[in-house]
């Protein structure tokens, strides 16, 4: 009697003290795939639903000091999964600091995640005197954005412009092209496009796509999107100083095909996001 009483104390004993391994129900969870981003960058926005209720979309809403900087509503798969992606660029983009990413599933289930943004369009403008052999030197102003501009120089034997840059985020450069120094034409006098390369820190060379911003009987404006380590850009015309000519230019021309065949075409379509 006094065993069966002492096994059945021992038991309930041993029950009290045993831990609980019940599990604690899964929540909603929000993410992004850095901690911190620049200008240019694409923030990605992931997570999970847990109980999802069939056809209804879930809101992303991207917040600075209390501002709506960002919004999209989208589809939460059948597992509960979603993602998307959010450009870092435009006017709203403007404050440094801590950014927070709200998802709105229904008026009571919120799930929030914070990064930190730094804005690094900061636009940098002069005007560089480039050295034109034999013949002095013509101005060219610029404006970069997302670094800096090292050297322009005009390159005697392909006819070139050549800039090197440090470039530490995305950015853009703009460029006055004087006419009456360098220019692209074809045969009839109608304006014709620049060829653009870009050389990156890895050293591959990409054919680039630009935005002719202003045109007048003096100058031509183009714009030409930067990533962080581009290195060099190249732009070649169809027409350089009186004394260097436009038949050799177009010689050269053709000599570049076979580099731009083979290099990649970094875009494909011409300015997905202005500044």
């Amino acid at each position: 009697m006094y065993y069966k009483a002492f096994f059945l104390i021992l038991i309930i004993v041993t029950i009290g003290l045993t831990p609980s391994f019940a599990f604690a129900e899964e929540s909603d969870s929000i993410s992004t795939n850095l901690e911190a981003y620049t200008s240019g960058e694409v923030v990605i926005v992931f997570g999970k639903i847990v109980d999802i209720t069939p056809g209804l979309p879930l809101t992303i809403q991207i917040f600075h000091n209390d501002n709506l900087i960002d919004v999209a509503q989208i589809s939460v798969a059948q597992d509960g999964t979603f993602a998307q992606t959010f450009n870092a660029l435009g006017p709203l983009w403007s404050g440094d600091g801590t950014y927070t990413v709200r998802g709105f599933y229904t008026v009571d289930r919120i799930t929030e995640t914070h990064f930190q943004f730094k804005n690094t369009l900061v636009s940098k403008t002069s005007v560089f005197s480039v050295n034109i052999p034999n013949s002095g030197v013509f101005d060219l102003s610029y404006s970069i954005t997302g670094g800096e501009v090292k050297e322009i120089i005009l390159d005697k034997d392909s006819y070139s412009i050549l800039i090197d840059t440090v470039m530490e985020a995305y950015g853009s450069l703009k460029l006055q092209l004087p006419r009456e120094s360098f220019d692209s034409k074809k045969d009839n006098g109608v304006d014709d496009v620049f060829i653009i390369l870009i050389k990156d820190k890895d050293g591959n060379v990409f054919e680039a796509q630009y935005q002719e911003i202003e045109t007048t009987s003096d100058f031509r404006m183009i714009e030409i999107i930067l990533e962080p380590g581009d290195q060099t850009i190249e732009i070649v015309g169809t027409y350089v100083i009186p004394e260097f000519g436009s038949i050799v230019s177009m010689i050269l021309l053709a000599s570049l095909a076979s580099v731009i065949i083979i290099s990649k075409n970094r875009f494909a379509s011409i300015y997905n996001w202005k500044f």
